[in-house]
Formats: structure tokens, sequence, C-alpha cells
């Protein structure tokens, strides 16, 4: 139970706790077309104490398909990228531990015709490169619908 003890180190914690912000200004400018769900968040991969990123950047608003940019984050943010991978569409660029490592991988949708869909994993970590560490492919026609 809550006592006047309690509710009063409650109120000190609430009033001398500062909220800070890592940026309060604009610290990035990259031009190109960008769709909803196109900044994957990455963790800090360098382990320089910053959190980086993955824009989805497509080179035309008319096309559907374009890049996963990967990003170094920092103070300021450099206008560089690290590399870039082609993607099929923006929504099919994501991020998880997939090796379970404690870096975020990053998961790409690629076209491959006339096969499945195919996914490549690009393992996270000091080491992030843009060779595929893991590739797969999936196909409606192998799914099986359970009525």
């Amino acid at each position: 139970m809550f006592t006047l003890k309690h509710l009063s180190l409650l109120f000190v914690i609430i009033v001398s706790t500062e909220v800070y912000a890592q940026f309060d200004t604009v610290v990035f400018s990259k031009e190109g077309y960008f769709s909803y769900e196109s900044i994957v968040y990455m963790g800090d991969q360098n382990n320089d104490g910053y959190d980086d990123f993955v824009l989805s950047i497509r080179p035309d608003p008319s096309l559907v398909a374009g890049f996963a940019t990967f990003f170094y984050g920092g103070n300021p943010i450099s206008n560089d990228s690290l590399f870039s991978i082609p993607f099929q569409a923006p929504r099919a660029v994501s991020a998880c531990d997939w090796n379970r490592d404690g870096y975020r991988d990053i998961i790409v949708e690629t076209a491959s015709p006339p096969n499945p869909i195919k996914f490549q994993v690009y393992f996270g970590g000091p080491q992030i490169d843009t060779i595929s560490d893991h590739t797969f492919y999936f196909s409606f026609r192998t799914v099986q619908i359970i009525p």
C-alpha cells in the first residue's frame, strides 16, 4: 500500500526528472521519394552509442522498387550512406535479430522471376555489409490453408 512517504518519493522523482531527445533540430536531409514505413530502426550496429537506421528510398516516384540505404547514427549524422541494397517495394524492408547475436539484421524482399518471392538477410553488427548472409524463398503455392 502506498503511504505518504512513497507518494513524496514519487513526487520528487517526477519533478526532478528531465527528458532529453537525441536531437532537437533538423540533423539530416536526403533527397528521394519515400513511402510510409520508409525508416527502419537498426539499433547501434557499430557500438558508438548512436542508433543506426535504414531509409527506403525510391529514385523515381513512378517506380515501386528502390534501395534500402544504411546510415550510421551520430552527432551529427553524415549525409553519406554506408551502403545500399536494392528492394522490390518499400514495405519489403524490415529488421530483426535473425541470428540472435544481439544486432538487428536487415531483411529485404527482392525480385526473382519466375521463382517465388526471394528474401535476403544481411547480418547486422560492426561488420555489416552488402553480402547476403542468408537467402530463402516463399511461394503461396506451398502454403496450406487450414479451414
